[in-house]
């Protein structure tokens, strides 16, 4: 008998321990480019703004682990718009001590104002910009998500260069002075603000520097970038002679001054035509710790607009603007995501050196927003989002796309960008935010 139960108590103990470890074999499963299930609602945050539609483009990680994610915030009764703010605690919950609960609405005096660009300065104050009807807009923020008074009076700056001109990047100097990349379509700006939110008229001419890829060119910029020898790298597109049938890839450098780098490129600037015969696209930049500067954008085999086929394209260029030939192929790597217009919208770098890429991925004429993981060499990480080096967020009925990434010093992936779902009332937009394991 005592051997009949011990044999029965073997038996249940064994049962016991194999319900026990299939309860945790899908934890024990979870992967790099799995949505992250300490975050938020299984990994995924959609943050809606009261009376508005919203979108997302920017998103940071502060040191204490908080996430700062920035946009527009639409009027949902007129042609209004403000900029749009929201801080998250580090597992995706809204931070109710920024701001409005959460969430924070800046109005440049009525105008149609749209956030584009976002940086966080060291000690905990946020900058962020954009355009406001035509005009450069900029705005600080405490980091309780009030407007700093100390910026140019009242937390806000504008600036009129007598064309439609729009901030498309921010950075924020050693030395605390702010640097904004400014696209007006015709040539590669940028301005630079003092700490009190003022133009630094020691900077290039008055405070702004330009430069013109050619005299018939139309030249936008899309990105800005800081490089340990204090230089400003803008990153965007140029339409060579002004009527071209493609856009090229541009890249201008400045230094600390506002002159143009001459032994940048080709007297300070470098274009890229990646195919020879549709659209480059040069969206967002970052500089690598041992120099090397990581473009991404999208580069395409037709002219055209419907039939134009668009890959994600990365490229990594040396100090001097040279095309790495150690990286991708020849110094540069093309992904098709499947769709007619693929692009990258935002560059980030991981502590291993891998590269990540916020974009999106269409299927059933939906979108959805997506991470695209490459090894430091311009590989597609096999190792990541099941074996393709994608990640996606798949939400049901829904179309999103992802404009803003981060990595985190653990690994994870965090990307920003919208949220549309339709239904009786019409499309509704919120800002999306979720974290991949790394």
């Amino acid at each position: 008998m005592k051997a009949k139960r011990s044999n029965r108590a073997a038996l249940c103990i064994a049962a016991v321990l194999g319900v026990a470890l299939a309860s945790i074999a899908p934890a024990a499963q979870a992967a790099a480019g799995d949505l992250d299930p300490s975050f938020a609602a299984g990994g995924v945050q959609t943050l809606p703004f009261p009376n508005s539609y919203a979108y997302a483009d920017e998103v940071a990680r502060q040191t204490d682990g908080k996430i700062v994610v920035f946009g527009t915030a639409h009027s949902s009764v007129g042609i209004v718009s403000d900029f749009g703010l929201v801080r998250l605690l580090a597992d995706g919950s809204l931070d109710t001590t920024f701001g409005d609960e959460g969430r924070v609405t800046t109005d440049f005096d009525g105008r149609y104002d749209e956030g584009l660009a976002l940086a966080l300065q060291r000690d905990g104050k946020i900058v962020a910009a954009g355009s406001s009807t035509g005009l450069v807009s900029v705005a600080r923020y405490l980091p309780d998500g009030s407007l700093d008074r100390s910026f140019n009076g009242d937390g806000r700056f504008l600036l009129d260069l007598g064309v439609e001109a729009r901030a498309r990047g921010l950075a924020i100097q050693s030395n605390g002075k702010i640097v904004v990349a400014i696209d007006d379509g015709w040539t590669f700006s940028v301005a630079r603000l003092s700490r009190t939110g003022t133009l630094n008229k020691s900077f290039g001419d008055g405070g702004i520097a330009s430069e013109d890829f050619s005299p018939n060119s139309s030249d936008w910029v899309r990105a800005v970038a800081l490089d340990a020898a204090g230089g400003i790298l803008l990153g965007g597109l140029v339409i060579p002679n002004g009527g071209a049938t493609h856009d090229d890839w541009g890249l201008a450098r400045f230094d600390r001054h506002g002159n143009l780098d001459t032994a940048f490129g080709d007297g300070g600037l470098t274009t890229t035509d990646f195919l020879g015969s549709g659209p480059d696209v040069l969206e967002d930049l970052v500089v690598q710790p041992d120099g090397m500067i990581v473009a991404v954008g999208q580069s395409s085999t037709e002219p055209g607009d419907f039939d134009q086929l668009s890959d994600v394209t990365v490229a990594r260029y040396d100090a001097q603007g040279v095309l790495d030939p150690d990286f991708g192929d020849d110094g540069w790597v093309r992904t098709d995501l499947g769709s007619v217009f693929d692009t990258g919208r935002s560059v980030a770098l991981g502590p291993d050196g891998s590269i990540v890429v916020a974009s999106d991925v269409y299927e059933d004429a939906n979108a959805q927003a997506a991470a695209v993981r490459y090894t430091a060499g311009g590989v597609l990480d096999t190792t990541f989002g099941g074996g393709d080096g994608v990640a996606v967020v798949d939400t049901p009925s829904s179309s999103d796309q992802a404009f803003g990434v981060v990595v985190q010093p653990n690994g994870r992936i965090v990307i920003a960008g919208s949220h549309a779902t339709l239904d009786q009332n019409g499309t509704s937009f919120e800002f999306l935010v979720a974290r991949f394991l790394g």
